[in-house]
């Protein structure tokens, strides 16, 4: 059906444009793209067409109105300023300056993190993404990395002080669920300030350390998806229970976030007296 897809696709757009498939190994799913290039500026395009693929199997769109849809975005898009000097991204200076940590799931991942930059973190991987203006970034491949010139240590520092630049927070949920409200039922969401990858405050345990004193206790943390966490005092875990918190979290990653945004079924803790975070489920 792609190949359908891309023959149909060929016929509207002339010869502007050059068209091929691709399977990309994503964060625990697998992404069908179109690879279109624009022949004049030699600019290329990734469009996923896993979501058109679904909308013709279940027969809610034909293949006409997928080709129209498709041909519709193709003349849309615009190639982002900060992505047309792709020299000057993958430069030492830039590298450093942008870089950020990512953390992932480890388990079902081999061929998506084969090629990237890593550093295991208790049953997670540690990943590097560059950020290019406010809306594109890219996973620091190992090769950009021996390109660039840079070592591990000079990187991992550059995105531990990246992160504490960017800042994280510790919000009460009920800010989410009613701004006015002065209730306090002990659940926070951890998160970095931009919303983006903020699961990575499990590697800012000097920040944790400011978080756990404000609660006058160690911290649970659950992992609700890559972008942030949700907290409770370790007090008020033991009430709950490790098997419904547990529970919880499997709950989360099959109803709530997409697959591509699952981080991990398990739970982890920060410790206070050793100001680390460790695995407990």
């Amino acid at each position: 059906m792609v190949e359908k897809i891309i023959e149909e696709l060929r016929k509207v757009l002339g010869t502007e444009y050059s068209l091929r498939s691709e399977v990309a190994h994503r964060y625990n799913w697998l992404d069908l793209q179109l690879i279109i290039e624009k022949k004049e500026s030699g600019k290329h395009f990734i469009l996923s067409l896993n979501e058109y693929l679904i909308t013709l199997e279940g027969k809610s769109m034909s293949l006409d109105m997928v080709v129209d849809a498709l041909k519709e975005k193709i003349l849309q898009l615009k190639f982002p300023k900060e992505l047309e000097n792709v020299t000057n991204m993958r430069q030492k200076k830039f590298i450093l300056a942008n870089v950020q940590y990512q953390v992932v799931g480890t388990a079902n991942n081999f061929y998506y993190l084969q090629d990237l930059v890593k550093k295991p973190f208790l049953d997670l991987t540690v990943v590097y993404r560059v950020f290019v203006g406010s809306e594109s970034s890219y996973l620091l491949k190992t090769e950009f990395l021996k390109q660039a010139g840079i070592s591990m240590e000079e990187l991992d520092n550059a995105a531990y002080q990246n992160g504490i630049r960017t800042g994280h927070s510790m919000v009460p949920i009920e800010r989410f669920l009613d701004p006015e409200s002065d209730e306090k039922c002990g659940i926070y969401i951890f998160k970095n300030k931009s919303w983006s990858y903020g699961a990575n405050i499990l590697l800012f345990p000097d920040y944790l350390m400011q978080c756990a004193n404000r609660l006058h206790d160690d911290i649970i943390l659950l992992p609700s998806s890559i972008h942030e966490c949700v907290g409770i005092s370790y007090t008020y875990s033991k009430v709950i229970g490790t098997e419904a918190l547990q529970a919880l979290v499997k709950d989360i990653n099959e109803r709530v976030v997409g697959p591509e945004d699952i981080l991990s079924g398990s739970i982890y803790m920060y410790k206070r007296l050793d100001n680390e975070v460790v695995l407990i489920s």
